[in-house]
């Protein structure tokens, strides 16, 4: 056996806003024993008489300090394969010139009436196009472009010849492109609560004036009284004052935005060297010795590390996984992915997704061949996320959810690499917490973001330029199992 070394928010109902908690800090007390210090803390005075010496007998040696534990290492993305951020192909089109995307939100259309839409693109995106006749776009031209698509040319589109990449857009607008080549395509953050939102960047008076509850007019925008997460495009500072810009639009103060750090976690492509069954360590977890008749530490698995998995064993009444030749850790510890048959409904030139609730676990398969796997964080009790055979219908680059829960209002901006598959429900990347392996949302599948942009362009939903597809028969879904219980793991707490 082996150790491999590298080792949802509501969708408008279905998916609910999660938090991570930080755990409380521990204070330290003073040792006890200090020499010099009385018990209420006042520094004892010497005695007159220095009291006589007293032979003391020698020391006994100190035993030998215990060999430390072996520790097996969590993941690292050393050997890993990053696909990059390309579009379903359009072989079929010629297209002698292109249209570059300034506005945010831009549609894309069945046809060159403006009626049906098929999905949209946004600022910094760059689609092959030819010009076509058509009815409904007064402001500008008809444009074909990738995916068998049609783009009214308004204000938020610009021309350029196709083999020639100008610089079109602005620096604003250059600010507002997601790095599609990055896990995390913005930089974001969470925002303290009643966090003021300002339209601008303010003045040192204006900053002073809005701290005390008078600010100038038109300067508050909003005030963030909720759980807000932003995307942050932009840093500014004014009079020794950083802020933030977002890309919703707004600033807010640097100290008033808690950034996020992208989780660690990523899954293993499988082939030769990593193969199914793999046990993945859900929290830092101790590793007993198989042939001793009582459990016994010798060694510790940081929390997603992964492992060969064998087989089960039972002793003291524990349930156990072999993870090694002598190692075994406990069964709640470690999640297991295993292969199991493409269901009916699924041709064998497929592709499609497995999600084991039970195990916390997804598996990618290319027909019968499983690809790739890693951990999840699907639906909490009373939020379970549905099972069954389901399709992806819609797919966005990024999606902003909002909505209200019982601590109020929540927005969370950007959601990257979501592909909805029924109806609310969607896979999505996770960029604001790191407890995959456990239930956490309230529906939705919490996919670590470095893994969710990987399926995302390993499944192609959307053609080249397009930021967002709205109707169409996707990569199939297929959910079983039934999640475990709720709890609190590594100090974050599912809400």
């Amino acid at each position: 056996m082996w150790l491999c070394g590298v080792a949802a928010f509501v969708l408008l109902g279905a998916c609910a806003h999660e938090e991570t908690r930080s755990p409380t800090p521990v204070s330290s007390a003073p040792s006890a024993g200090v020499v010099g210090a009385s018990q209420n803390g006042a520094v004892a005075s010497s005695p007159a008489v220095p009291s006589p010496a007293v032979a003391q007998p020698p020391s006994p040696p100190k035993p030998p300090s215990p060999a430390p534990l072996p520790l097996f290492a969590g993941p690292s993305l050393d050997g890993w394969t990053l696909i990059p951020a390309a579009g379903v192909e359009d072989p079929a089109q010629s297209f002698t010139q292109a249209v570059v995307v300034s506005d945010l939100a831009v549609p894309l259309y069945a046809a060159p009436d403006g009626k049906h839409v098929l999905g949209y693109t946004g600022v910094g995106m760059r689609l092959p196009a030819r010009k076509v006749k058509g009815e409904g776009c007064s402001r500008g031209d008809w444009y074909e472009v990738t995916g068998d698509a049609y783009l009214c040319a308004a204000d938020g589109v610009k021309l350029e010849p196709l083999s020639e990449h100008t610089a079109v857009l602005d620096a604003v607008a250059k600010k507002r492109v997601p790095r599609l080549d990055r896990a995390n395509p913005y930089r974001y953050g969470k925002a303290r609560r009643a966090a003021p939102l300002l339209t601008r960047v303010p003045t040192a008076e204006e900053l002073t004036a809005l701290d005390t509850g008078s600010p100038a007019k038109g300067l508050l925008k909003q005030v963030l009284n909720g759980t807000y997460l932003l995307s942050l495009v932009d840093h500014v500072k004014e009079g020794g004052t950083a802020f933030y810009r977002t890309l919703a639009g707004g600033y807010v103060r640097e100290k008033d935005v808690k950034p996020f750090v992208r989780s660690p976690m990523h899954g293993e492509h499988l082939g030769k060297r990593v193969r199914l069954p793999l046990a993945f360590a859900a929290r830092v977890t101790p590793l007993y010795c198989v042939d001793r008749e009582e459990p016994t530490p010798c060694g510790l698995a940081e929390k997603h590390a992964r492992f060969k998995a064998g087989d089960e064993v039972t002793r003291g009444g524990r349930r156990f996984l072999l993870v090694r030749d002598h190692l075994m850790a406990p069964r709640e510890n470690v999640r297991v992915a295993r292969a199991i048959k493409r269901p009916k409904g699924v041709t064998r030139s497929e592709k499609w997704i497995h999600i084991d609730l039970s195990e916390q676990t997804l598996v990618a398969y290319s027909g019968d061949k499983p690809v790739f796997a890693t951990l999840v964080s699907s639906g909490k009790a009373g939020h379970d996320t549905p099972d069954g055979l389901f399709q992806v219908r819609r797919a966005y680059l990024t999606k902003v959810m909002n909505g209200k829960d019982d601590d109020g209002p929540y927005s969370v901006q950007e959601v990257p690499w979501t592909m909805y598959f029924h109806g609310n429900y969607a896979l999505h990347g996770a960029y604001w917490h790191d407890v995959f392996g456990n239930t956490r949302s309230h529906g939705c599948v919490n996919i670590p973001t470095v893994d969710a942009r990987w399926l995302f362009y390993w499944t192609k939903p959307l053609p080249e330029g397009w930021t967002a597809r709205t109707d169409f028969h996707g990569v199939h879904v297929y959910v079983t199992g039934k999640a475990p219980p709720n709890g609190e793991t590594d100090g974050a707490k599912a809400s």
